[in-house]
């Protein structure tokens, strides 16, 4: 509320009375520094350790690359993981995200690939077509992950509309060089409001490849 003083201090006027109320909606920052090590029975990850006084815990994700099952998920508070469950004769990628005490994630990390021929990062690795991957988690809530592969260097335009053809959020625009990407939607709009459940669609315009998507947000 606002009150207004004239000369007479007996004579104010106060203004109508509003309201309203915060929201964490603001990520962790994306975890850098990602390498791998073969270990005797497995593979072990680290990356730099979070600076967030907010920071609750790291994602780290799994994906095998060959298959079009959803990467699995492995949680921990440090800046490192053993998996002693990896197949070392299988192409597997790995990305770490960040996550507070709001359910806020980050981006995703650099990623790193084993494979039988050993590791390689994802500055090691371009692929060799377009492609949009399937967020993952799908159904999601609070926020979800979009990969997307760029054989070479691009403009991109990655954007979520609602059902009614209606954008919803801008992701990403601009110039990115070729190699993997992962970005993140924490289910706001391009003004940072939440946006309610139901389906969405993200689609993906680079240089001259589009292609379209669905998700969707539970509440």
């Amino acid at each position: 509320m606002v009150t207004a003083h004239t000369e007479d201090p007996y004579v104010f006027f106060d203004s109508e009375p509003s309201s309203g109320y915060s929201i964490d909606n603001l990520p962790p920052d994306t975890p850098v520094g990602l390498s791998a090590e073969i270990i005797e029975g497995g593979l072990m990850l680290n990356w730099l350790a979070p600076l967030d006084d907010d920071f609750a815990y790291h994602n780290v994700y799994r994906s095998d690359v060959m298959s079009e099952e959803s990467a699995m998920v492995f949680t921990t508070v440090d800046s490192f993981y053993v998996d002693l469950e990896v197949d070392l004769g299988t192409n597997y990628e790995y990305w770490v995200t960040a996550v507070d005490h709001s359910g806020n994630e980050s981006d995703g990390s650099n990623t790193v690939q084993i494979s039988p021929t050993g590791l390689s990062t994802d500055a090691d690795l371009v692929p060799d077509v377009y492609a949009l991957g399937q967020n993952y988690p799908n159904p999601f809530n609070p926020s979800t992950q979009i990969r997307y592969a760029l054989p070479e260097q691009s403009k991109v335009v990655l954007t979520v509309y609602d059902m009614l053809g209606r954008k919803v959020r801008t992701l990403v625009n601009g110039v990115q060089d070729a190699g993997y990407r992962t970005v993140m939607w924490n289910a706001t709009s391009d003004v940072g409001t939440p946006v309610s459940a139901g389906m969405y669609i993200y689609t993906i315009r680079a240089n001259d490849f589009y292609q379209v998507k669905k998700m969707i947000l539970l509440k």
